[in-house]
């Protein structure tokens, strides 16, 4: 408890007695928030607030003196004498906080004669609040879920700030009469000493609702000056804070799917990878079951790195992993009684692996690369006996696998797969000899075996061999068979028990997951949905089509049911995997689970609630209950996006998004329900039959639309719509519809405060997901320009540095943006990765094998340690005296070799180079360059000595060629031209004109580049812009003309653009050799060239129709902006480009939205709102009803919109001027409109910019 136990007394950074002192003075302060701020705005303090000061003085003092007799850590040591302690906690920016907020300030003001600020001086108690999200005692722990504390600090956050910055206002009001109360909290507040009457502050909850609502929805305008300052700080301070909390949420977000959604980047990568190469379809179906077997048990954490805790304390790394490994190493036959240190060490290297059923572990005749013990299932061992047969055997846990195999250093004689899903311990071979070797005893004994019974055993095998070499391909082959007739393509694998299951299981369907029961979830996901719909638009804008509605909801009630029915006993899976087949748990388990959400969604629950009530419920109210009840059931939405996105091979970001976005429509549908009781009374007769619709007085909709009592089924249609769009604002947080939220509107206040905070965590999520989908392409990018700064601030060559980027753009463009080594080396490689290497490299290791001659288990041993890289022309591979770790194998291209300047030989696919001979590395004799772009096979040297025989060594010693430190075939062997780098690579935009010599490719800094570059996006983007400006123009506008010259340049170029497409050229192969031709006339099969020969014809019909709105076909033009990306922006070009095209995009959608906006409120023949205004006169004295009228009969004239301030609220009005008017006053209100136009054109741009910028900070 002490670190001092002499006076003066220092207590531990973290004791008992601090512990118990932070859990009261932190109850302290919460009171201390809630209570201060509340109590001291107000004219008369209570007494009880007076005692609760003097403990809370009390409380700060005793704290501050404890903080002084606690002792602090700095660098990793205690402090333990008192005058440093003093000393360094006087330094310290927390005590200055603890002494501003413990120290009477009031006292001293009243004092020296300032008693008005004795109250408002007080709030300096508030400083320790800081103490609530700060301190030793508040540090996450380990057993703890941190969202918990990002939760908490969220809450306390946002009630400190509301609480302390609305109070703090109201009480600046006091001394600083020129701010508005009126602005800031509404008009019904009364002043700290009021002269009139008024509501008084709430003694429980002060001005914090009535601040709250008034910042979130701006009732009111500012009146001066000091109100626009005021309210600038109180932005500001606001928008920092949001920002805070925005970004630690979404932090924790990240880290928190980070694992998850890099797993399933890297299997979409991996697998697209290699089906860009044609990678073989069982092999590939191979691959994607192990891949979903380790997400079932690891949700994409990273079991291969799992020695990462070797860093941690070595208690937590033991207990972690090397209990269980050294348990079962120990338990093995081989090591019954050995030494325990040998077995720790071996525990230590081992890793853990999952493996799914039928996977191979070992094979027939190939060496094996680890020493495996199986931990958990059954793994199945087959042979041939004498007699030819093949004789299966099984194993269980604790076992180890191929023990001769791995001791005397010798192919498998027997085929290991995994009978059941599998976890094996592993440990590489190197690995297992060097620890082996650190224990000289074991060690020895290994090599007394060896030399005892090695030649036994290798007779053994040459003769098991020579009389099994026809039983090697036989059997991998029917293993082969074997397991693939036993995989589906389906997501779920048939015959091994899967832990995935629906959100129900049951007993007349089978198991909880057959065809017939994933459809069912998607069939009742749909149902959900469109039940919630329909029970919304019951309420609203479906009364009118009652019995419509009302037969949808029944059916929806009719499948609910049979749901229920179908999941009474349905099988499920148990926590520990077992399917649960017995009636009477799967009964209970349903009942213990969703039951109760599925009866309250399909039972009418207001009719139950009735049976309680001596009121009767009114229809609205009934309505509004049964869509409430019917979001019971949205947990089933949420599961069929759960169980569609558990699986590595797909996209969980798009998924989730696309969930919360459905979600979003369905909170809106239901809040406009509740929006429309509150502003629609609907009556019925005793049939049900809708007699009458009639509007609220309290109703939120904008004063400007005025609705008369009575409604009709259009003014309805109107209320439902402003009813979305004031849903939608809330989650925005918006409210640029001018609604009316008061005090008159709390519930309507409070649920779009609600939906608000739905919206604000569904952003982050999704800001969250987006971030991990596409972090993989911008760390690659971001990497390559770190490095090319770096090489310019080191002064480097600027051609090298060039040569450099080139060749980074080309692994890039050949590997699809993945880390193919690593995939195949610490992922997928440790089961696959020589039959994915075999199955790649096939050809080119026959060639190599016609040069070394040592079959086809040498040929698979040298595949699965082959290493490809990828050169551009003219590189070097390696340089003659060189030291040079591998050995290059031909596998793509051409390479040339160089001695003394003088060319040797041109080597091709299946010929090696580098050094055969020895282990030792000595300098190379000869330079490697790249004749073309080439991909060659690394393996590393000590690597292909180990694997290559004495027989192969001497067959490469007798080769004259290898002095040279190469060997090639003597026979030139024809690539496939569909296996070739250029094929494969194809793709770049290609032209040839019949003038020019040769094709021009869009490469940067070409003129076909440049090209593609004005008719792709300078074209469509500048047409569509101008298309669009047509809305702002008036028709005597002389701007007419000047943008169709405009356009009409731009319809030459394009025009040029669709003839150069027949002159495009393509990469072919015919008769079995690559050749580029011409597009031509196939060019007429393309649906592309018919929109665009569209976009030339249909705005000619202007001159015969004199519809301007014919030239809206030059949008169709915007379809080239994808090829745009394509070329341009995804092939890792100029990042400028991304930038500029991704901004151009926003522009863009700012733009259409902004005309869009403009077309239907100005250019439309009717105003788009019926009875917006009952007379110009009621609604205004300044407006004479001889020159205006009203805007519902305008048929294509311009409105102009008025607004006055009344009691500081901004009042609309729309009207037209009278056609009796002379020409001039109507060319010059046109004009005025016309400027208007532009006005709230830029007005609108300004505000997107200014989003756009704050959300960018």
């Amino acid at each position: 408890m002490f670190t001092n136990f002499k006076f003066p007394w220092i207590l531990n950074p973290e004791s008992r007695f601090g512990y118990a002192w932070h859990k009261i003075f932190y109850f302290t302060l919460c009171l201390v928030l809630y209570t201060y701020p509340i109590n001291l705005i107000r004219p008369r303090i209570p007494e009880w607030f007076i005692f609760f000061s003097f403990w809370v003085d009390l409380a700060y003092a005793f704290d501050l003196g404890v903080s002084l007799c606690t002792a602090m850590k700095k660098r990793g040591n205690v402090t333990t004498t008192f005058y440093v302690l003093l000393f360094e906690r006087f330094k310290s920016f927390t005590f200055i906080l603890d002494l501003m907020s413990t120290i009477w300030i009031e006292d001293l003001a009243e004092i020296v004669g300032f008693s008005q600020y004795y109250f408002t001086l007080q709030f300096n108690r508030l400083i320790r609040i800081y103490r609530l999200f700060y301190g030793v005692y508040l540090k996450w722990e380990i057993s703890k879920d941190p969202g918990l504390d990002i939760m908490r600090n969220l809450i306390l956050t946002n009630i400190a700030v509301v609480v302390i910055m609305g109070h703090v206002v109201y009480e600046l009001h006091s001394h600083l009469p020129s701010l508005s109360l009126h602005y800031f909290f509404g008009d019904q507040l009364c002043e700290k000493f009021p002269n009139v009457t008024c509501d008084e502050v709430s003694p429980f909850t002060g001005v914090t609702v009535l601040w709250y609502f008034e910042q979130i929805y701006n009732e009111y305008e500012p009146t001066n000056l000091t109100d626009v300052y005021a309210g600038t700080v109180v932005a500001y301070i606001g928008f920092c804070f949001a920002t805070f909390l925005r970004c630690k949420y979404i932090s924790y977000l990240f880290l928190r799917h980070k694992h998850i959604t890099k797993y399933q980047q890297f299997v979409t990568a991996f697998v697209d990878f290699y089906k860009c190469y044609r990678i073989n379809r069982d092999l590939l179906k191979r691959i994607n079951r192990y891949l979903i077997c380790h997400w079932k048990y690891h949700k994409g954490v990273e079991i291969i790195y799992q020695n990462s805790l070797r860093n941690e304390p070595i208690e937590v790394y033991y207990k972690a992993q090397v209990e269980v490994a050294q348990k079962i190493i120990g338990q093995c036959r081989s090591f019954q009684h050995a030494n325990p240190l040998l077995i720790r060490e071996l525990a230590y290297k081992a890793k853990f692996l999952i493996l799914p059923r039928n996977a191979i572990i070992y094979s027939f005749g190939n060496q094996c690369k680890n020493v495996t013990w199986i931990v958990e299932g059954y793994v199945k061992v087959e042979q041939y006996n004498d007699n030819g047969e093949l004789v299966p055997s099984y194993m269980t846990g604790g076992l180890m696998m191929s023990v001769c195999a791995v001791f005397f250093s010798k192919p498998s004689l027997q085929a290991y797969t995994a009978y059941t899903e599998c976890e094996v311990l592993y440990i590489p071979v190197n690995d297992f000899i060097e620890v082996y070797k650190r224990f000289k005893f074991e060690y020895s004994f290994l090599i007394t075996c060896k030399t005892e019974y090695g030649p036994e055993f290798d007779t053994m095998f040459r003769n098991n061999v020579l009389k099994h070499k026809d039983y090697q391909s036989a059997m991998r082959s029917r293993i082969q068979s074997t397991r693939m007739s036993m995989m589906t393509t389906s997501k779920v694998l048939v015959g091994f028990e899967e832990n995935r299951s629906l959100p129900f299981e049951g007993i007349f369907w089978g198991e909880p997951e057959t065809r017939f029961l994933r459809a069912w979830l998607v069939f009742r996901t749909v149902i959900v949905g469109l039940s919630i719909m329909s029970a919304s638009c019951l309420g609203g804008i479906g009364a009118v089509f009652r019995w419509t509605f009302a037969k949808i909801s029944a059916f929806c009630d009719c499948i609910a049911w049979i749901d229920i029915i179908i999941k009474l006993f349905l099988y499920y899976y148990d926590h520990r995997g077992i399917l649960i087949t017995s009636k009477r748990k799967c009964f209970f388990n349903y009942i213990s689970k969703g039951f109760i959400l599925d009866i309250i969604g399909v039972v009418p629950v207001y009719q139950i609630i009735q049976l309680f009530m001596t009121q009767t419920i009114s229809i609205d109210n009934c309505l509004l209950m049964n869509t409430i009840c019917r979001f019971a059931h949205i947990y089933i939405l949420f599961a069929c996006f759960e169980y569609v996105g558990d699986l590595p091979t797909v996209n969980i970001a798009y998924i989730m998004i696309l969930k919360w976005q459905i979600v979003n429509i369905l909170i809106v549908f239901g809040a406009s329900h509740y929006l429309m009781v509150n502003c629609v009374n609907f009556v019925f007769d005793e049939d049900m039959e809708l007699i009458d619709i009639q509007r609220r007085n309290d109703c939120w909709m904008p004063k400007y639309l005025h609705q008369p009592t009575k409604l009709n089924p259009s003014q309805l249609h109107l209320i439902f719509a402003e009813s979305l769009s004031l849903a939608e604002s809330g989650m925005m947080k918006m409210n640029f519809g001018r609604f009316i939220i008061n005090r008159e509107n709390l519930g309507v206040g409070m649920l779009l405060i609600g939906i608000g905070l739905i919206i604000w965590f569904i952003s982050c999520f999704s800001v969250t997901l987006l971030v991990l989908s596409y972090q993989g392409d911008v760390a690659y990018r971001q990497d390559v320009y770190h490095l090319e700064t770096f090489l310019t601030s080191e002064r480097v060559e600027k051609k090298l540095i060039q040569r450099v980027i080139a060749h980074l753009r080309y692994y890039w463009l050949r590997t699809k943006g993945s880390n193919v080594q690593e995939m195949m080396t610490d992922r997928v490689g440790i089961l696959f990765r020589q039959d994915i290497n075999y199955s790649f490299y096939h050809k080119t290791f026959i060639i190599l094998d016609t040069i070394l001659g040592g079959g086809e288990m040498m040929q698979r041993n040298l595949a699965g340690a082959a290493i490809q890289g990828f050169f551009l022309p003219d590189y070097d591979i390696f340089r003659e005296m060189d030291l040079v770790s591998n050995v290059c194998i031909v596998h793509r291209g051409r390479v040339h070799i160089w001695q003394q300047g003088k060319r040797l030989i041109v080597l091709s696919k299946g010929d090696i180079f580098g050094q055969l001979q020895g282990t030792k590395l000595r300098p190379i004799r000869v330079t490697a360059t790249s004749a073309e772009m080439v991909d060659l096979l690394y393996i590393d040297v000590q690597m292909f000595q180990s694997i290559i025989t004495d027989k192969i060594r001497e067959t490469i010693a007798k080769n004259p060629q290898h002095k040279k430190d190469f060997l090639a075939t003597a026979k030139l062997y024809i690539e496939n031209p569909y296996d070739t780098v250029q094929y494969l690579i194809r793709g770049c935009k290609t032209i040839k004109l019949p003038w020019s010599k040769g094709p021009c490719e869009n490469r940067n800094r070409t003129w076909y580049s440049r090209w593609l570059f004005l008719t792709w996006f300078i074209g469509p983007c500048a047409s569509s812009i101008i298309v669009l400006n047509f809305t702002l123009l008036p028709e005597w506008s002389i701007l007419w003309f000047r943008f169709y010259i405009v356009l009409y340049v731009l319809d030459i170029i394009h025009l040029a653009q669709m003839v150069s497409e027949f002159l495009t050229i393509e990469l072919v192969v015919e008769n079995k050799k690559l050749k580029y031709k011409h597009i031509g006339l196939q060019q007429f099969k393309s649906t592309g060239f018919y929109i665009d020969f569209l976009t030339i014809l249909l705005p000619l019909m202007t001159f015969i129709d004199n519809d301007w709105r014919f030239q809206l076909a030059r949008l169709l033009r915007l379809r080239h902006l994808i090829d745009f990306r394509h070329h341009f922006c995804m092939k890792f070009r100029n990042s400028v480009v991304y930038a500029v095209f991704k901004l151009t995009i926003v522009v863009l959608l700012m733009h259409f939205f902004t005309c869009g906006w403009i077309i239907v409120a100005c250019r439309h023949d009717t105003f788009p709102i019926e009875n917006i205004n009952k007379t110009i006169m009621e609604s205004s004295k300044s407006i004479e009803e001889a020159e205006w009228f009203h805007t519902g009969s305008r048929k294509g004239g311009e409105t102009v919109i008025f607004f006055e301030f009344l009691n500081g609220r901004r009042q609309f009005f729309f009207a037209l001027k009278r056609d009796a008017v002379r020409l001039q006053v109507v060319r010059e209100l046109q004009k005025i409109c016309q400027i208007l136009e532009v006005n709230l054109y830029l007005v609108s741009w300004f505000q997107s910019i200014g989003h756009m910028i704050i959300w960018w900070l």
